[in-house]
């Protein structure tokens, strides 16, 4: 297998899967029905809702993207693994618009957690993958130094804390448990400044 998959092509996969994921994030978005003038109100939260959960989902894959390119920048070959562990990271980022969109239409929180534990997963696989990466010296393309495993390993953990928060806050309140995950982006860009 792994004569097989060379980096490139398992980029290129990644790539795929990203856009096969933002499509199906697309495809749930339909605009609330007009009757007499009006606008249905239920199809509009339903729309709303869903609009919320395109742009959170699209914002978490393309985080998830941006830290597997990096892992790809340092990887010259795959074994089987790498491999076998990346596609189901993929496999489980194609999950993450079906359960963002069930966690809005359920509303509980059971609908939380389901979307965080897939969340939390997948930080748990990339922290792996370049952990993985760091031991095995003839896999790198290029130097894996300490600094750089240390950055990613905390821009990684990022990601499973906020979900894991929020499932302690839907509990309390929904909406803010939704919501709550949103500030990874202002978190992910605080923290780069700080390791500056």
């Amino acid at each position: 297998m792994s004569g097989l998959l060379t980096t490139e092509r398992l980029k290129s996969f990644s790539d795929s899967v990203l856009l096969v994921a933002i499509t199906i994030l697309a495809y749930n978005l339909v605009p609330p029905s007009v009757i007499n003038g009006q606008v249905n109100p239920d199809e509009l939260k339903d729309f709303y809702y869903n609009l919320y959960g395109l742009i959170s989902s699209f914002i978490v894959i393309s985080i998830y993207w941006i830290f597997s390119m990096y892992f790809f920048d340092y990887l010259k070959y795959p074994n089987e693994i790498i491999t076998l562990t990346s596609i189901t990271f993929f496999v489980l980022i194609l999950i993450t618009p079906i359960t963002t969109v069930g966690e809005l239409q359920y509303r509980s929180w059971e609908a939380v957690a389901a979307l965080s534990l897939l969340q939390i997963s997948n930080s748990l696989i990339m922290i792996f993958l370049w952990w993985y990466l760091g031991l095995n010296k003839s896999l790198q393309s290029k130097e894996l130094d300490t600094g750089t495993k240390k950055k990613m390993y905390i821009r990684l953990s990022i990601i499973p804390s906020l979900y894991a928060i929020s499932i302690g806050l839907s509990f309390i309140s929904f909406n803010v448990a939704v919501f709550f995950p949103v500030i990874m982006v202002p978190a992910l860009i605080l923290v780069a400044k700080a390791r500056r």
